[in-house]
């Protein structure tokens, strides 16, 4: 998986699991290194498993996307 898509998918978990209560917020991507941030993240953009993030997050999720691959996205879910 690429690295900065799959960065931005765990934030936007992170974002939706309800970690306001951390003054700071640790994650560890899959080669090991930490990212810390201060707060929640107040926008986000999808690269794919739009499903995923909607199912973690639940409609008001959306608010909080800014971009998403078109691509991804109709090639995936045409239905959509």
């Amino acid at each position: 998986m690429n690295e900065k898509i799959f960065r931005f998918f765990i934030l936007s978990l992170m974002m939706c699991c309800g970690f306001s209560y951390a003054k700071e917020i640790h994650i560890k991507d899959v080669l090991g290194r930490e990212v810390v941030l201060q707060e929640l993240p107040q926008r986000i953009v999808l690269g794919f498993y739009y499903t995923d993030y909607l199912a973690v997050g639940g409609v008001k999720a959306l608010d909080k996307v800014v971009g998403f691959s078109k691509a991804v996205w109709t090639d995936w879910t045409p239905a959509s």
